[in-house]
Order: structure tokens, then sequence, then C-alpha cells
């Protein structure tokens, strides 16, 4: 009888344990597709060059400037936040392009390399 109770609780802590890594493993994957939105990205807005950086909590800047952003809904496949005035910006990301709703513009980005 002990024996038995020793092996359930061997295979319970098994069970338990790769779950956990399993679990953790999958955030960390997440996390990593989601950092593909951190970086410097470049658009042209009327013949003119323009940079926008994403930090790592999400914040636009664009050349230099925060736009005062906050996160809407992020996935791997778009980003949405809203800027300081309550227009939505979509990164898309397959796509690489940006919406921007005030302008009812979408901006092709390219990153720096």
């Amino acid at each position: 009888m002990i024996k038995k109770m020793i092996y359930f609780l061997g295979s319970l802590v098994a069970v338990l344990s790769s779950w956990i890594y399993l679990k953790k493993k999958k955030q960390a994957e997440k996390s990593e597709r989601l950092s593909r939105y951190q970086g410097t990205w470049f658009f042209s807005d009327s013949q003119q060059k323009q940079q926008l950086q994403i930090t790592s909590d999400y914040t636009f800047l664009i050349n230099g400037q925060s736009l005062g952003t906050s996160v809407v809904e992020i996935d791997e496949q778009r980003l949405v936040v809203r800027d300081q005035y309550g227009f939505y910006l979509v990164f898309s990301y397959p796509e690489q392009t940006l919406y921007d709703e005030s302008a009812d513009v979408s901006y092709k980005l390219t990153s720096e390399k």
C-alpha cells in the first residue's frame, strides 16, 4: 500500500512539474512573438521619411516624440494602441503596415537594418 502511495505521489509530482514547465515555455514563446513589434521602423508621409519607435512597453514615438499611446489589443497579427487624442494606430505584423485612424491612411513600414 505504501509503495502505491509513493508511486502515485511521484507520478503526480512529475505531471505537475511538466505542466508548469510547458506553461512557462509557452508564455516565453508568446512574449518572444510579441516582441517583434518593438524596435525602429520607417515610413514615408507626404514624401518625408518618418521614424517610428516602439518601446518595450509598446509606447509609440514618431521622430522621437511620444504619442502618449496606451495598448488596446496585442496579439501575433496586430498591435492596436490609442493615442492621446483617442485615435487608433494599428500595426499589422504580417503586412508590416501602420494604419493611422486620424488620417485614415495605411503606411508601409520598413525595419532598421
